[in-house]
């Protein structure tokens, strides 16, 4: 079976229903819905197949997923937990900063964070966030997920001038990205 979570909206004008990567089915609901408890039941029974069919590819998805040692061998010594974070704090910071000068790139500050949904993210301020796993990924994805973000201190959006420049100075795109689909953040 599944589990179902229900949110009330005062926005929502419709009853949407997603489908989330833990086998949760959300159902956003309008605050005033009458009836709820019957509309919803009617809501899951009649989209059964659908909601079944969705969850088998998340399923089909997830055991093809590669996931992230937690632990490293470094010069012969076990790094985990806390000192594992600081290792991949000092090489994403360290690499971050070597491809921003080769490519003349300006930014703030460099955050590392253990985020669940991204490798990386770049704002507005020109600050950059990475999910500190960047650092136990094999160097050339490593390497995308960084020039990706410094793209984005050019192009602060996805569309054809972002993906233009980003494979002028990153061979390859199109398959680090299929590759790194590959990898779970978690």
């Amino acid at each position: 079976m599944f589990n179902v979570e229900i949110k009330e909206s005062m926005r929502a004008k419709n009853i949407n229903l997603r489908i989330l990567n833990n086998h949760t089915i959300q159902l956003v609901i309008p605050k005033n819905l009458r009836n709820k408890e019957v509309i919803i039941n009617k809501i899951l029974k009649e989209r059964k197949d659908f909601i079944k069919k969705h969850l088998q590819k998340f399923e089909k998805k997830e055991k093809l997923k590669k996931y992230l040692p937690d632990k490293l061998e470094v010069n012969g010594k076990t790094i985990q937990g806390n000192k594992l974070k600081i290792w991949a704090k000092e090489k994403i910071i360290k690499n971050t900063r070597d491809l921003a000068q080769k490519l003349n790139f300006d930014f703030n500050f460099i955050y590392i964070r253990n985020q669940k949904t991204r490798w990386g993210s770049c704002s507005s301020r020109k600050n950059l966030s990475f999910n500190y796993k960047i650092a136990l990924l094999p160097d050339e994805l490593f390497e995308y997920i960084i020039l990706h973000e410094l793209m984005h201190l050019k192009h602060p959006h996805h569309q054809k001038d972002f993906w233009a420049d980003l494979n002028f100075i990153c061979a390859d795109v199109k398959e680090k990205r299929k590759q790194l689909h590959q990898y779970s953040t978690r």
